[in-house]
């Protein structure tokens, strides 16, 4: 399996955490870095299980076609990619990556919904993509499995993304494109008196993000809470917690003043909650204009200040580190489970 399937969900969570309207409710799934139950699967040639092979041994989870391990290769990073359907009747694709159970510092749960109707990437009457020796069409699934179509999500790209996750060129790798108003995310990224978590638990609803920093100096915390605003509008402002405590009694020195630290601060401490008539929060002032790829992807981020990150303009392959990816030192990617770029943005 390699590289790509880690640093193509990598990609998800590096775009810009955007996106659209408040209209629909939907019954997401719960975001516990866990397989769904067979019942709640859906056939697929998509689906392939390097997750709970990788526990105990097991194959493939049974039910819903599920490809095991002899499609993971020997990359032994807990994987895990799944069509399923909630109890709204609402499919999406399922992937996980890492396990924080299994001891994994980076790991990410991400729902991103299908797009409803008769085309999808392969493995169905009317295939996007026609695959070697004719297996995008007919119903089976490919070689002979019968597991059922990969259908298209709220995403860009192309079949070709596989070969190009990294490309900063959107209609080949898809990044950047999806539409987060039908996508709901978490990921954790951990290390040694770092944690960070970024979770989006509701599709049509903004992501929170929290950060603590300890170390024998300081002690930085990080909110903020976007997870009440919905994608359609730029006025609501987050709220935010940005606090540094300096720990170590001789930073700064006894006596230490600045006119920039209100009257009673202790010493060189920040707390952004003592700075409320003079700040300017754009946390969360953004909106999401669907556009006209797939399930509204390849859409228009507009920030209130009307400065922001260009998600289209990003250089991917800045992420990728070649020593946590020996396969492919961030440039040479072999074949993967079908194309169609589930990056996006949130």
């Amino acid at each position: 399996m390699g590289d790509i399937w880690k640093i193509r969900s990598l990609v998800v969570a590096m775009a810009p955490l955007l996106i659209c309207d408040v209209k629909n409710s939907y019954a997401e799934f719960s975001l516990n870095f866990q397989p769904q139950p067979g019942a709640a699967r859906v056939a697929s040639i998509a689906n392939i299980d390097c997750f709970s092979g990788i526990a105990g041994g097991m194959p493939g989870m049974g039910g819903g076609g599920m490809m095991g391990q002899g499609a993971c290769g020997a990359d032994p990073t807990p994987f895990l990619n799944e069509v399923v359907v909630d109890a709204a009747g609402v499919r999406y694709f399922h992937t996980i990556v890492g396990d924080p159970a299994r001891g994994s510092n980076f790991a990410q749960d991400v729902y991103i919904r299908v797009v409803a109707g008769a085309v999808c990437w392969f493995g169905c009457p009317t295939p996007r993509v026609v695959q070697a020796g004719g297996m995008g069409g007919g119903g089976g699934g490919m070689m002979g499995m019968g597991n059922g179509p990969a259908p298209l999500t709220a995403s860009g790209g192309s079949n070709q993304n596989e070969l190009a996750p990294l490309s900063s060129v959107e209609a080949i790798s898809g990044n950047g494109t999806g539409n987060p108003n039908q996508v709901h995310i978490r990921q954790i990224n951990n290390a040694a008196g770092f944690t960070q978590e970024f979770i989006k638990a509701r599709d049509a609803f903004k992501p929170k993000i929290t950060q603590t920093i300890i170390t024998p100096d300081i002690t930085s915390t990080f909110s903020v809470d976007m997870s009440a605003i919905g994608y359609s509008t730029n006025t609501a402002v987050a709220p935010i917690i940005n606090t540094v405590v300096l720990t170590n009694a001789g930073v700064p020195p006894a006596g230490f003043t600045s006119p920039q630290i209100p009257a009673g601060t202790a010493g060189g401490n920040f707390n952004m909650a003592d700075f409320t008539a003079t700040r300017k929060v754009t946390a969360g002032r953004y909106t999401y204009t669907a556009g006209a790829g797939d399930g509204g992807s390849s859409g228009t981020y507009t920030y209130v200040d009307g400065v922001g990150f260009d998600v289209y303009g990003a250089e991917w392959g800045s992420f990728c580190d070649p020593v946590q990816n020996p396969t492919s030192t961030c440039v040479t990617f072999g074949r993967g489970v079908g194309g169609g770029g589930m990056g996006g943005g949130m």
